[in-house]
C-alpha cells in the first residue's frame, strides 16, 4: 500500500508509514488522534525510525542538501516503484530518477530522459545515457596523462585495461591519450555517477592537477637521466 501522505510504499499489513511514520489506517479506524502538542524549538515533529534521519545528508563541500521535488511523488518509469524525496535510482529496478530504458539503445542497460521532467531533476551520470553539453566541453587532463588509473576510478575497466597495455607502445599510447583527451569528460560522465555537474568538475579538476604534476616531474626526471647519460659517455 502508499501512504497518503509522502507517497512511500509499505507492506500491505503495516500499520504506520514506513517513511513519514504516519499513520496508514483510515480516520474512522485509527480513531480520534489526540490534540497535536507544540514542538520546543530544534526539534523534529516526529519521532525518526531506525535509520531514517529527520534531515537529508549535506550536499558534496557541506553545501545545503537539494530541496525535495515537489507535488506528486516520482513513480519509476520502468517498474513502477515510488521513489522517495531523495532517492537517485529506484530501490527495486536500479533504473536512475528521471531516466527510462532506451529501447533502440544497441547496448543493454542504456537510458534516456523520460520526457515531461524537469530537467533539474534528471541526472544522468551513470546511465549511459545523454551527455549535458556543458559537461562535453573541454580537454581531460586526467584521461589524457593517467590514463589507466583515471580509467578505473571512473568505472572503465576495459580502457583501462588498454590504457595499460597501450603503455608498452607508443603507437598506441599517444592516439589512446588524445582521444581520452577529448572523449573523457562524455566517457567519465556516462560510466560513473556524480552528484552534480560541480562534482564532476571538481573530480576532474583534481585528477587534471595530479596528471599534469606527474607528467611535468617524470619529464624532468627523464630529462636528467638523460643529460647524465651523455655526461658519463663523454667521460669515458
Amino acid at each position: 500500500m502508499h501512504c497518503a501522505y509522502c507517497g512511500g510504499q509499505n507492506p500491505e499489513d503495516a500499520r504506520f508509514c514506513a517513511h513519514c511514520a504516519r499513520s496508514l489506517q483510515p480516520a474512522s479506524a485509527a480513531g480520534t488522534p489526540p490534540p497535536a502538542q507544540p514542538v520546543p524549538p530544534g526539534q523534529p515533529d516526529r519521532v525518526p525510525l531506525t535509520g531514517d534521519p529527520i534531515d537529508p545528508p549535506p550536499g558534496p563541500g557541506g553545501a545545503p542538501p537539494p530541496a525535495a521535488p515537489t507535488g506528486a511523488p516520482y513513480t519509476c518509469a520502468v517498474c513502477g516503484y515510488v521513489l522517495g524525496p531523495f532517492d537517485q535510482a529506484c530501490a527495486r529496478c536500479k533504473t536512475p530518477r528521471g531516466m527510462r530504458v532506451d529501447p533502440a539503445a544497441a547496448m543493454p542497460g542504456t537510458y534516456m530522459p523520460v520526457p515531461g521532467l524537469e530537467a533539474g531533476m534528471v541526472n544522468t551520470s551513470g546511465a549511459r545515457s545523454t551527455v549535458p553539453e556543458d559537461v562535453k566541453r573541454g580537454w581531460n587532463w586526467g584521461g589524457c596523462t593517467l590514463g589507466c588509473f583515471w580509467a578505473l576510478a571512473m568505472r572503465m575497466p576495459l580502457w583501462a585495461l588498454a590504457a595499460l597495455v597501450s603503455g608498452f607502445c607508443a603507437l598506441l599510447s599517444i592516439p589512446l591519450a588524445i582521444f581520452l583527451g577529448i572523449k573523457g569528460n562524455e566517457l567519465a560522465w556516462q560510466n560513473r555517477h556524480f552528484e552534480s555537474v560541480e562534482q564532476f568538475r571538481a573530480v576532474q579538476r583534481a585528477w587534471a592537477i595530479w596528471g599534469v604534476s606527474v607528467t611535468i616531474i617524470a619529464t624532468v626526471l627523464y630529462l636528467v637521466f638523460f643529460i647524465i647519460s651523455i655526461a658519463a659517455g663523454n667521460l669515458r
